[in-house]
């Protein structure tokens, strides 16, 4: 539920970010709307990552090292 509501709020945040962006487009403010777009870049990339990263920690979490043969000691 938690991660729902999480999505749930980066998608209105992008959603604002993107009408922020349009907005100053509109009303040709071109420096508001590169502050947008590069916060709008920001946060997906952001985003983005931490999907990355949780997916990879999972995987590397689950699997276990194999040793190769003949080097069985404990280090």
């Amino acid at each position: 539920m938690v991660l729902m509501e999480t999505m749930t709020q980066m998608q209105m945040e992008m959603i604002m970010s993107s009408k922020e962006f349009v907005d100053a487009i509109a009303n040709n403010n071109n420096l508001e709307a590169e502050d947008a777009f590069k916060s709008a870049m920001q946060s997906k990339i952001g985003d983005a990552l931490e999907t990355k990263r949780k997916e990879i920690s999972k995987t590397y979490a689950q699997t276990v090292p194999k040793t190769e043969e003949g080097n069985d000691k404990e280090v």
